[in-house]
């Protein structure tokens, strides 16, 4: 296989340019000036700057897409999550309604029947607190506060006798 190196390849591209057909940053990438000498520092600076420009403005494009994005999968997301919590609130109340139907059928007063759903759902409402109040403390984010935190140095305990 027979390859011409990029560096030929450039320089016979310019050559085979017009004279009067503007330099194009093809060359001046390669290393190789319109006049064919290689560019100066300056302009290797300049390239170099444009490049990284153009690196980061892609970058911050592509992360500007992907919030557009993930701010609509959230806000799909919570609306879902709010239609379920009704469907589950509707469900829970058909339950508790048709228990305390069944109480009364079975013969208790309807008293005792409501007082009854209404201490069901106490207690399945103290469960949920308490397990509310356990996740609570995750949001205080306590690994990441503690490895902030600059590190004293803590003497270290002596270590005890030996044992005689």
């Amino acid at each position: 296989m027979n390859a011409v190196p990029p560096v030929a390849a450039t320089r016979a591209a310019a050559d085979a340019a017009p004279a009067d057909a503007p330099a194009s940053d093809a060359h001046t990438r390669a290393g190789i000036a319109p006049d064919g000498l290689p560019p100066r520092l300056g302009d290797a600076a300049r390239l170099a700057w444009q490049d990284l420009r153009g690196a980061l403005h892609q970058r911050l494009r592509l992360a500007t897409l992907e919030l557009k994005l993930v701010g609509l999968t959230l806000a799909q997301a919570v609306l879902l999550g709010l239609v379920a919590g009704l469907l589950l609130v509707t469900a829970w109340l058909a339950l508790v309604a048709g228990l305390t139907w069944g109480a009364i059928q079975a013969g208790a007063h309807w008293a005792v029947a409501v007082a009854g759903a209404v201490v069901l759902n106490l207690v399945v409402a103290g469960v949920l607190v308490t397990v509310m109040l356990r996740l609570l403390a995750r949001l205080d984010l306590p690994g990441t506060l503690h490895a902030l935190q600059p590190h004293r140095a803590t003497p270290t305990p002596p270590a005890p006798p030996p044992a005689r």
